[in-house]
């Protein structure tokens, strides 16, 4: 099928006991504000991944997001930092602007730029074999239906 509407992906990719690597998530097609769903099973089993979500022990099965990040959103390159975190709960802030509900729930994030035209993110955490922790997902802004792409690479690794 020949389609000359670029479509933007953004998912999570997942690796079970057994070897089976499962990808899901969402696309947006220029020209269309609509977000569809995909999904995708590896049917050849493998036995490691080069990036896989990990916990960090010391916040108790949960990443440490504290420190500063290199952001970009939809095409802004900018410093996220993360100031505090209790838990899976985490604050800060990006482009200056206080970055608040903030939320950890497995290997995925949320939290919310609060500005006059308010952000709201969602993402998957990642952590490189080498320890580079990177979140990327999507944005939406208030007053429009667009779904913007985001990520963030967190300049300190993680130690295990």
């Amino acid at each position: 099928r020949n389609i000359s509407q670029r479509q933007d992906y953004t998912g999570t990719i997942t690796v079970d006991t057994d070897g089976t690597v499962r990808m899901s998530g969402t696309f947006t097609q220029l020209g269309t504000s609509t977000v569809y769903k995909w999904h995708s099973e590896k049917t050849v089993k493998t036995t490691q991944s080069s990036v896989q979500p990990a916990s960090n022990p010391t916040t108790g099965g949960t990443y440490n997001l504290r420190g500063d990040w290199n952001h970009e959103g939809n095409g802004h390159k900018t410093k996220l930092v993360v100031a505090e975190q209790n838990g899976d709960k985490f604050s800060g802030t990006m482009h200056g602007n206080p970055l608040i509900n903030g939320k950890i729930n497995g290997n995925t994030v949320t939290f919310t730029r609060n500005i006059s035209q308010r952000q709201d993110y969602t993402g998957t955490i990642t952590v490189d074999t080498d320890g580079t922790v990177r979140m990327s997902g999507t944005f939406t802004q208030l007053g429009t239906s667009t779904v913007y792409k985001w990520h963030s690479e967190k300049v300190e690794k993680q130690k295990n």
